[in-house]
């Protein structure tokens, strides 16, 4: 089922901060089609500076929690999610 663009770009802001507790500066979804002639949702988002470290793996957790909350929506077009961290972010020390 496709939804409005509007919808899932709320859908994966509110998912984001409630789930990892991060704001998040803006997020921009596109439908495309794919070289395949599949349409295509492009994520792009951008999450605030904290003063926290983050996860090592907080890439991976973004991508995770932005497709689940999309998905839960019942959208049948595959997302392509592109996250970015604040240019000063800091993450968590390897163990």
């Amino acid at each position: 089922m496709a939804r409005d663009l509007e919808e899932l770009r709320s859908v994966v802001s509110l998912a984001i901060q409630q789930n990892l507790k991060l704001d998040v500066k803006s997020v921009k979804v596109t439908s495309e089609l794919s070289e395949d002639g599949d349409e295509v949702l492009f994520v792009e988002l951008v999450i605030e500076l904290t003063p926290r470290r983050l996860p090592k793996d907080i890439m991976y957790t973004l991508v995770k929690s932005a497709a689940g909350a999309i998905r839960g929506q019942g959208e049948d077009r595959m997302p392509v999610i592109m996250p970015h961290l604040a240019e000063k972010q800091l993450l968590a020390a390897r163990s």
